[in-house]
């Protein structure tokens, strides 16, 4: 059974595109929804620091955070 990081509003969905997907672990991060914002993390196996996503997800989230910051002209430690 996929395990889910932390409950959240958006698990289902984050659930589903891993199923249509196939992928091994999906990141689902969500703003200004019409539930909020929140994140899902879901995943085939235990999320520990020998998995697949462990080893993964940090670097895929810093190449978005670099990507985000160089397209949208933010920086870090920014309050706007």
């Amino acid at each position: 059974m996929p395990l889910a990081m932390d409950a959240s509003i958006y698990d289902s969905l984050c659930a589903r595109v891993r199923n249509e997907t196939q992928a091994s672990a999906v990141m689902l991060v969500v703003v200004g929804g019409p539930k909020g914002s929140g994140y899902s993390v879901q995943a085939l196996e235990a999320l520990t620091e020998s998995s697949e996503f462990a080893k993964e997800a940090p670097r895929l989230l810093r190449e978005l955070a670099d990507h985000l910051e160089g397209t949208c002209g933010g920086s870090r430690g920014s309050t706007h």
